[in-house]
């Protein structure tokens, strides 16, 4: 349970930090620096790697909320890889 409330919470702040992000860089900006990912790399360290694949289903599921992809574009396998690269990487 407890698990889940951290995933939920680190849901809401991450769709949070991408939208800060966006200010500045744009929609799809992404860097090291970028807000979204010290929360992720602060959540792994808290919590360990055994949540990387519930970390890049809520990243997944954030990004498609937030219309960043369209799950029937040609492109979607890339799309995803771009999304659960950087998760497997801190994971």
């Amino acid at each position: 349970m407890a698990d889940l409330l951290l995933l939920l919470a680190y849901g809401f702040g991450f769709w949070l930090t991408l939208g800060v992000a966006a200010y500045w860089g744009g929609r799809g900006f992404y860097s090291v620096w970028f807000p979204a990912a010290g929360l992720r790399l602060a959540l792994l360290w808290h919590a360990g790697p055994r949540l990387t694949p519930a970390i890049a289903a809520v990243e997944i599921v954030v990004n498609l909320i937030m219309g960043r992809f369209n799950p029937g574009s040609p492109d979607l396998a890339m799309t995803l890889w771009g999304i659960l690269r950087p998760v497997l990487a801190y994971g």
